[in-house]
């Protein structure tokens, strides 16, 4: 029967056979032989390649090359399947794949081909196994659970990815999981999805396969600077900045001074939470050097090897060079008083204060009111770090091992820590007592050793030292 068309002008129904009729007498005004041509246009429009997707007038494929080779290959392989024959379970003779029911009917009009069909199909059924789990399916390569649906979309995508990535550029343009080969620009969320790891888990497993180079490239492109939401936010979007927008507007159900107490005691208490701590790299199985070269590292923000590695070696040292007398300008201009402010803290950077010392401190500072600890001197032959002063006199306390002991160590002992042999150290610190002799001041030494015997003598030979 027949399928009868609508008018799209007044929806009224009729046979193909009778479309200029029904036009001619119902709308004759109507311009059809336009209407029709308009409506060729936009199917034509329509009409893609089946296997490069470009725009075509008819037919299945355009008329390049390899649309050509696929469309042939895929009439080949129809043609195989018509042409491939089989055994008749019967006689034995070869028949059509294609039709086998004509064989049956001929030769063999007794036998019940549609229930041998089915029997085939259970028994099919029967052995068809989940690829994944194991269990039995009526049909396809998985069971309906969520694992097994996951690792089947895994595995298609994997399929999907190496074509897509063919003839690309592995850990440029695209990284591949270690663990099931699938390829992709970045892997935060299959790793997730697919093999249920954490950031840190998978990050400890595979610090440098995260995401390739060029998707670094390109992001970093695009949200560098203005680009970025939070750029030079003022301190907006920060909870630990008095202009956070919740403190400003009256939102937070808590203070800053709350919140910044909070993060203290958090990091006091779980020092291997912060990358900058030796703990932290430690608990992932590196040794204490190894440990503090990654603290050094994360530290090192600006130096000549960094730029050098960043912008080549002939733009690199052009900038650290730029750097440097940027600041050398900076510091000159500054007045001398901030200078040793900020040179003392340099020169106090890595150096401790040892308990003791602290002891010897706090004895003298309530009865002398003026002392000063950690302080600079400096002559045209450059500058030391003091430890403890009371007008023209200073206190140096010496430890043992840093300073090398003459009691205990010989002049030919190599200092591990300073990498400098006993003579060495006791030249560099011969050399701090005449500055400070040049300078006016007279000092009294105390030795580990000699503090820890007998505390009570000490403390009265350094009164006796600075009441003189």
């Amino acid at each position: 029967m027949l399928k009868k068309k609508t008018c799209h002008l007044c929806n009224e129904e009729f046979y193909p056979a009778h479309t200029n009729y029904h036009y001619k007498k119902q709308h004759p005004d109507f311009d059809l032989v336009k209407y029709k041509k308009e409506q060729q246009k936009l199917k034509l429009k329509n009409h893609k390649c089946k296997y490069c997707g470009c725009s075509i007038k008819n037919g299945e494929c355009c008329s390049s090359d390899n649309c050509k080779e696929q469309r042939k290959k895929e009439k080949e392989k129809d043609v195989k399947v018509k042409n491939k024959k089989r055994k008749c379970h019967l006689c034995g003779e070869e028949m059509s794949n294609y039709n086998p029911s004509l064989h049956y009917k001929k030769k063999h009009p007794d036998f019940d081909y549609e229930s041998y069909k089915e029997e085939l199909k259970q028994s099919k059924k029967k052995d068809c196994k989940c690829r994944y789990c194991g269990c039995s399916i009526t049909r396809g390569v998985c069971c309906l659970k969520k694992s097994c649906a996951k690792q089947k979309l895994a595995d298609d995508n994997i399929i999907k990815n190496n074509i897509k990535f063919e003839g690309k550029i592995e850990n440029y343009d695209f990284i591949s999981c270690p663990i099931c080969g699938y390829k992709s620009t970045q892997l935060t969320n299959h790793y997730k999805n697919v093999h249920n790891l954490s950031y840190e888990e998978y990050h400890n497993l595979y610090p440098d396969l995260i995401c390739c180079q060029k998707y670094k490239e390109t992001n970093s492109e695009r949200f560098s600077k203005e680009k970025n939401p939070a750029y030079q936010h003022g301190g907006r979007l920060s909870s630990n900045s008095v202009n956070f927008f919740k403190y400003v507007e009256g939102k937070a159900d808590y203070t800053i001074e709350e919140v910044r107490a909070k993060k203290k005691q958090t990091l006091k208490e779980n020092p291997q939470k912060r990358k900058t701590r030796v703990e932290y790299w430690i608990e992932r199985g590196y040794s204490q050097e190894e440990a503090r070269e990654k603290v050094r590292e994360r530290q090192t923000t600006f130096s000549k090897e960094k730029c050098i590695e960043r912008y080549g070696e002939e733009e690199g040292v052009k900038r650290w060079n730029d750097r440097q007398e940027k600041w050398l300008k900076t510091m000159n201009s500054k007045p001398q008083e901030e200078k040793d402010l900020i040179n003392k803290s340099k020169v106090l950077s890595g150096n401790h204060v040892s308990k003791n010392e602290q002891e010897i401190y706090n004895y003298l500072k309530n009865i002398f009111k003026d002392i000063e600890s950690q302080f600079i001197l400096r002559n045209e032959e450059g500058h030391r770090l003091f430890d403890m002063r009371i007008g023209k006199k200073i206190i140096e306390y010496n430890g043992d091992y840093y300073h090398c002991n003459p009691k205990i160590y010989s002049s030919n002992f190599i200092n591990k820590r300073l990498n400098k042999t006993s003579r060495e150290v006791w030249e560099k610190d011969e050399k701090k007592i005449q500055l400070a002799n040049k300078l006016g001041y007279e000092i009294f030494t105390i030795w580990e050793k000699d503090y820890k015997e007998d505390k009570t003598k000490i403390l009265q030979e350094c009164l006796n030292f600075l009441n003189q």
